[in-house]
C-alpha cells in the first residue's frame, strides 16, 4: 500500500523537470489575446494598432500593451508597424 502511494506522487516526467524549465512553453494571457487577433488568418499580418486595440479591449493598459507587443515571443516584426505570427517549432 505504501509503495503504491509513493508511485502516484512522483512526477511522470521525472525529478529533473521543474516548473522553471517548462515555464517558457506556457502561453501568457497576452500571447493568447495576440493569437486571437489574427483569427483565421494565421499567415497574415496585423498592424500595431490592431494588436494594441485587442489588448486594450481585454483590459491591458498603456504602456504595458506596447511592451507586450514588442516583447512577445509569438510575434515577428515585419515592418515598422506590421507584425506576423512566428511559426511553431516544437
Amino acid at each position: 500500500m505504501k509503495a503504491r502511494m509513493l508511485s502516484t506522487r512522483q512526477s511522470p516526467t521525472g525529478q529533473q523537470t521543474s516548473l522553471k524549465r517548462v515555464e517558457h512553453e506556457f502561453p501568457t494571457d497576452a500571447d493568447l489575446i495576440l493569437l486571437c487577433s489574427f483569427r483565421a488568418d494565421l499567415d497574415g499580418e496585423q498592424t500595431y494598432d490592431q494588436l494594441r486595440k485587442n489588448l486594450l479591449a481585454e483590459g491591458f493598459r498603456a504602456p504595458l500593451d506596447r511592451y507586450l507587443i514588442r516583447s512577445s515571443r509569438i510575434l515577428q516584426r515585419v515592418s515598422r508597424k506590421r507584425y506576423r505570427l512566428l511559426g511553431y517549432h516544437p
